[in-house]
């Protein structure tokens, strides 16, 4: 069976590309770096990028493969 996956392309007025870039936010405040440092979750550089990534693909149930693919052809739209 093949299934077509919908492009990642961010919409401003889009209620779900909104709550989503909140979300994302939350990971460039100090205090979440800050937590993230207690729990030993380091080097913050490629973890934060690596959760903001597994959190875009559970938020609009893609593959994590399909997330990362498309971040890299079309990183200027999304990033």
């Amino acid at each position: 069976m093949f299934v077509v996956k919908p492009p990642l392309i961010p919409i401003n007025e889009d209620y779900k590309w909104r709550l989503l870039s909140e979300i994302l936010n939350i990971f460039d405040l100090r205090s979440t770096k800050q937590i993230l440092s207690q729990y030993e979750i380091l080097p913050l550089e490629k973890s934060i990028p690596s959760l903001k990534i597994v959190i875009l693909s559970m938020y609009f149930c893609l593959e994590i493969s399909y997330v990362v693919r498309e971040l890299e052809e079309n990183a200027h739209d999304i990033l």
